[in-house]
């Protein structure tokens, strides 16, 4: 399953690669991709685990990026 996030707040491209990093090495996660210019954030997961790492992910950006909000798309 293929699930897209805006991420909203991102201040700049270093950021933007620790998320997608952190993301990626979430237990389930098959691929992260975080693109800086549109603010996407794509990841691929098997959909029964999505929910959860939905919910980490939302809390990854927050610890990288404090004043960042993560919406679906």
């Amino acid at each position: 399953m293929r699930q897209a996030f805006t991420v909203e707040g991102l201040c700049c491209a270093k950021c933007a690669a620790e998320i997608e990093e952190a993301v990626g090495r979430i237990i389930g996660c098959e691929s992260a991709n975080m693109a800086f210019m549109t603010k996407k954030l794509t990841i691929e997961a098997p959909e029964e685990d999505m929910e959860r790492i939905t919910a980490e992910t939302e809390l990854i950006v927050r610890r990288i990026e404090p004043k960042a909000s993560v919406k679906r798309r």
